[in-house]
């Protein structure tokens, strides 16, 4: 009888022990429009284990996903996107269940009539705020530093587009200009029609000629295939040039040819819509256009636009984005909700300089629906810090004497009250010098000015540290250059390989919860994540699916160990970490 009791008591026992989810906090990101699975992991309890959200809480998976009982998992194709908040409930076989809270991050994807924009790991799609800052960034930036970030798109302008599907009657289109280097048309290698149809919005105006670039877009949404002319004229179509990409590959131009954009990149994957900014999110690199860039160009580009020598100009190619610091994000803050989400793009994609043009430019598609006024706000106003007059004539050069130097410093920038307005400087009319030395009362300038100043022009200063503070928007000061080049699989390719751009962990108290995630940026989905050299501290645990580690460090130790991250085409990035102990902090008594 008394073993019958205690063997009564053990299963009491058994069954009281309640199932524990064993998830981390954050689930694996997933990207809108491409499938998703992850595999849910519960301990304790009675199997078979089934999967739901907690009752009573109003969240849902994200749309288009579902558990899957048979795989214990989450799966589908997300059609939404944002950070979906929910409450995970597991029951097992004796009705008892845990609940944890966790958030599945669904990045948003650039899609267009069922055409994603590129494979999921081309370099137009990477998120580039955890790359290190390119070593000549403040050399490339020192000319348009100054310059107003500024949304070349509005109401009734910026680059329009068109979409055709199967059975849109072909076109032939006379090329005039870079036949050698275009895909299509009369006078090039593949003279074949295309579906570009006899209305396709021109940019500009339809009336020839007019300024600017007349670009002509049009995607087959049938194929995938996106046609693009640059300088297009009718009633027949010719184009100075024409360029054709497929948006399922990763392929480049052949080196050195142009496209419809100095850079020879294709222009719609850059341009910022109407629709994914009310949708609170762009997920991709955006078209930036420089006043002049230096003679080369950077990986993913594969032409040069200048014949300028040195380093004062940014090459073709070079990514460019929004800086991450207090008086940005400040700034950003005091945005509408649709500035926040290009600044934040910005900052987390950044944008390609992809063409010759009015510098800081950022290209989008006309709307009927955009705030010119509200899109303004992404501009800056320099804040002068100090005008003086000249004391006397000064041919063109680069030094100007001054009757008093007070407040000038070495670095502020220097422009021209509108007395001089025009003066400009030698090779670039649209940049002004900034203060190299001071030497008594004559400021040294970086470059020379184009024409005399006479004596009393007022000459403002502009303290670079503060420049764009005031906003309510950015200028190029607020930008960095990206260094890239380690998500570069092949100069011939925009396809990418994971890069970890998590520098550190964070240290761990023991005996109290820990987790940490191994931020990695590029390579094609999905990831798995592994210890391959060392091992982690007792207790810590590394989800292979979500690259978390999570667990409870029970004493003081130190150990380096090696994280790899490896894509679903091999590729894989791997970095050297620890987990630093740091001492419990007991409150001090205070004493009566």
């Amino acid at each position: 009888m008394r073993l019958v009791c205690l063997l009564f008591t053990v299963i009491l026992a058994i069954q009281a022990a309640p199932p524990a989810i064993s998830v981390p906090s954050t689930l694996p990101p997933g990207t809108q429009y491409e499938s998703y699975s992850y595999s849910l992991t519960a301990t304790g309890g009675t199997r078979p284990y089934t999967w739901s959200l907690a009752p009573g809480t109003a969240a849902t998976l994200p749309e288009g996903t579902s558990f899957n009982q048979t795989a214990s998992g989450i799966e589908g194709t997300p059609t939404g996107s944002g950070v979906y908040a929910v409450t995970l409930q597991v029951t097992d076989a004796s009705q008892q269940s845990a609940t944890k809270a966790v958030n599945i991050p669904i990045a948003g994807n650039q899609r267009l009539n069922g055409c994603t924009f590129f494979p999921a790991d081309n370099i137009w799609r990477q998120r580039i705020d955890g790359l290190p800052v390119h070593p000549l960034s403040s050399v490339w930036n020192s000319t348009y530093h100054n310059s107003r970030l500024h949304p070349d798109f509005g109401l009734s302008y910026g680059i329009p587009f068109t979409t055709v599907e199967a059975g849109q009657p072909l076109q032939m289109v006379m090329i005039d200009g870079y036949p050698s280097e275009s895909d299509f048309g009369i006078n090039t290698a593949s003279p074949a029609p295309v579906p570009i149809p006899p209305d396709a919005p021109i940019e500009g105006t339809n009336a020839y000629p007019s300024s600017g670039d007349r670009h002509v877009l049009t995607l087959d949404t049938s194929t995938c295939m996106l046609y693009e002319l640059y300088n297009g004229r009718l009633p027949a179509w010719t184009a100075m040039s024409s360029a054709r990409f497929d948006l399922k590959s990763n392929a480049l131009r052949p080196d050195t040819w142009t496209s419809t954009d100095a850079a020879g990149l294709p222009v719609l994957p850059g341009l910022v819509a109407f629709d994914e900014v009310q949708s609170g999110e762009i997920a991709h690199a955006v078209r930036m256009t420089m006043k002049s860039t230096t003679a080369s160009y950077l990986w993913p580009a594969r032409h040069k636009a200048s014949n300028i020598t040195g380093q004062q100009q940014p090459p073709m190619g070079a990514r460019i984005r929004l800086r991450n610091s207090p008086s940005v994000n400040g700034r950003i803050a005091r945005l509408s909700a649709a500035n926040r989400t290009i600044a934040v793009a910005l900052q987390r994609y950044g944008a390609f300089i992809a063409d010759n043009g009015s510098s800081g430019f950022v290209s989008g598609v006309p709307d009927a629906r955009w705030d010119n006024d509200d899109l303004t706000n992404l501009f800056a106003s320099p804040v002068v810090a100090v005008s003086l007059p000249t004391s006397a004539d000064a041919s063109s050069g680069n030094a100007l004497p001054f009757a008093g130097v007070a407040d000038v410093h070495a670095g502020m920038w220097v422009q021209c009250h509108a007395a001089c307005a025009g003066i400009g400087v030698a090779g670039s009319t649209s940049a002004n010098p900034f203060v190299v030395a001071i030497q008594g009362k004559t400021i040294e300038l970086s470059q020379p000015l184009l024409a005399a100043v006479p004596q009393g022009t007022v000459i403002d200063f502009v303290d670079p540290e503060r420049a764009c503070d005031a906003g309510p928007g950015f200028c190029l000061n607020d930008f960095d250059y990206v260094d890239e080049s380690a998500l570069q699989l092949s100069s011939d390719s925009g396809a990418t390989r994971p890069v970890i751009t998590t520098p550190t962990l964070p240290g761990a108290v023991p005996g109290q919860s820990y987790s940490a995630s191994i931020v990695f940026t590029g390579g094609l989905p999905p990831f798995t994540c592994s210890v391959t050299i060392g091992a982690l501290p007792a207790n810590l645990r590394l989800d292979p699916a979500a690259c978390t580690i999570t667990g409870t460090l029970p004493d003081p130790q130190s150990r380096f160990f090696t994280v790899t991250v490896t894509d679903s085409a091999g590729r894989s990035d791997s970095a050297r970490f620890t987990v630093r102990f740091q001492e419990r902090r007991i409150p001090r008594a205070v004493s009566p």
